[in-house]
């Protein structure tokens, strides 16, 4: 099963960039999940701890069709919350724009 932990419309991107990640944003009110929210950086880590792996998509997708990034927590050696600093990080699968990597890696970057 697949837990949300953060979604924004595209009009929010830009403010959410200057809020620390520390930050919940409507946690308590998921159906606010259309215009921005996310869980609080404790308790993402704490379900991160119990994961095996993460997927980033697009539209709430989670048919792994098109524009999603899937991790494998186990083997893939880091932890999709610590910063990167723009380094390449392996990935499970990636499909950007109808391109796809299968076991491959992929440039992450903190703002």
């Amino acid at each position: 099963a697949w837990t949300l932990v953060e979604s924004f419309s595209h009009i929010f991107a830009s403010s959410l960039y200057s809020l620390s990640f520390n930050l919940a944003i409507n946690q308590n009110d998921p159906s606010n999940r259309d215009y921005v929210y996310r869980l609080a950086l404790k308790q993402m880590s704490a379900l991160q701890s119990l994961s095996t792996h993460n997927l980033v998509s697009c539209n709430f997708d989670s048919s792994l069709q098109r524009d999603y990034v899937l991790l494998d927590n186990e083997h893939n050696g880091w932890n999709i919350l610590t910063k990167t600093y723009s380094l390449c990080r392996p990935v499970t699968a990636v499909n950007i724009r109808g391109y796809q990597c299968d076991n491959g890696t992929a440039p992450f970057w903190t703002l």
